[in-house]
């Protein structure tokens, strides 16, 4: 799991455009999510670089952990996905953050893909997994919460 401390946004230096904010995860355990105010141009990248720990022969999938607060606005437009691992090819997909994710203020798992670990993997120091959700329409969006990456074995049962 990566929090959102641990990914990127654009502007997301910014307090104009990003709030991070501790909330309640679990009981009595906090941790900092990321609150867009409001931006035009919306970019969402991480890396996970940790790839020694994954099981040979074992299907994961990789999504987003994020929420649509009520008052959300702006999301008519797709979001791009991309989305790579050393063991599977480039994949690119549209999201549709208006029916994907309900504006009820529930932390929803957008999907962002899965991919297989081989029997015999060799991973490099530098190998690692890299996502990048743009939207760049140019209209104003406001009302996305960020809380993590998740990356999990997939249960085959």
């Amino acid at each position: 799991m990566v929090l959102a401390e641990g990914l990127k946004f654009s502007w997301g230096s910014s307090s104009d455009y990003w709030q991070y904010r501790k909330k309640e995860f679990s009981k009595g355990e906090e941790i900092t999510v990321a609150e867009l105010r409001r931006i035009c141009w919306f970019e969402v990248w991480g890396i996970m670089d940790n790839l020694r720990m994954l099981t040979p022969n074992t299907e994961y999938e990789v999504s987003l952990e994020l929420k649509m607060k009520k008052e959300a606005y702006g999301w008519q437009d797709p979001v791009q996905c991309y989305f790579v691992t050393p063991f599977s090819e480039l994949k690119i997909d549209n999201k549709n953050f208006d029916t994907e994710i309900l504006k009820d203020n529930e932390w929803k798992r957008m999907i962002l893909g899965n991919f297989t670990v081989p029997s015999n993997p060799t991973i490099d120091e530098d190998d690692m997994i890299i996502f990048l959700l743009r939207q760049n329409e140019g209209r104003w969006k406001s009302g996305l919460v960020v809380r993590s990456l998740i990356i999990r074995a997939v249960d085959k049962n």
